[in-house]
């Protein structure tokens, strides 16, 4: 069918189920739908290639072009005196017709819940990154430790306790020993949800400049600067203070 033709058209007959194929023109201003017994007319003002273009494949399809107040099919002479002929007061708009009713958000129906972080027996073997002991139990070891031992840790205190880290960790009675980077838990336990360490620190509100502390009785963040190199001068005013 002759494009020049069919681009006089200003209307067009298709059934109901067809309507879709306008979807991808459903911000146009000057495109009308009227419902009828056999389908769905649709109107527009001014030529229109776009909307010829999407409904020309639509099985069944009839277009009209406009005489006066008549309506004749493409390439008709006489006019049909059958078309439905509305009044745009009896139309809608093609984005009311290809979706009637506005839409609206619907929440999700069900409610984010809290999740309990727990420590839980572990048997995987963890190698030990960081552990915490009092002030004399470290301070008794470095009196025996080499210079060069000692200078391998680096130690943050709080209160009574330091939390000790490095390569080569001393063994020292009563201390705790923990395993993880940025999220300690002591060996022998792990934590529950078993997140990555990224997910702990989120989870507890703890940022990328503070290490998250895990035991049964409690959790903590320590800011990663307070970890500062150790050298038995500064161990021993420890114990002055």
């Amino acid at each position: 069918m002759n494009a020049a033709v069919l681009n006089q058209s200003r209307a067009a007959h298709i059934s109901r189920n067809n309507l879709a194929a306008l979807a991808p023109l459903r911000r146009s201003k000057d495109l009308w739908v009227g419902e009828t017994s056999t389908g769905v007319w649709v109107e527009w003002g001014s030529e229109m290639p776009a909307v010829v273009s999407a409904l020309l494949p639509v099985p069944g399809v009839v277009f009209y072009s406009k005489r006066g107040t008549d309506w004749l099919p493409i390439h008709a002479a006489i006019p049909d005196f059958t078309a439905p002929g509305f009044d745009k007061s009896q139309m809608i708009a093609i984005d009311h017709a290809i979706v009637p009713e506005p839409i609206s958000a619907t929440p999700p129906q069900s409610a984010c819940e809290r999740v309990p972080v727990t420590l839980v027996p572990s048997d995987v073997p963890r190698r030990t990154t960081a552990l915490r002991c009092d002030v004399p139990t470290l301070v008794g070891w470095s009196e025996r430790a080499t210079s060069w031992e000692i200078g391998r840790l680096r130690g943050a205190i709080c209160e009574n306790r330091v939390l000790l880290r490095g390569d080569s960790l001393p063994i020292l009675a009563g201390a705790e020993r923990f395993w993880g980077d940025r999220v300690l838990a002591p060996l022998g336990l792990r934590p529950e949800p078993a997140w990555p360490e990224k997910t702990l620190r989120e989870s507890a509100g703890v940022d990328d400049s503070e290490i998250l502390i895990l035991t049964p009785q409690s959790a903590e963040a320590i800011p990663t600067s307070s970890l500062q190199p150790l050298s038995r001068a500064a161990i021993r005013m420890l114990q002055e203070k």
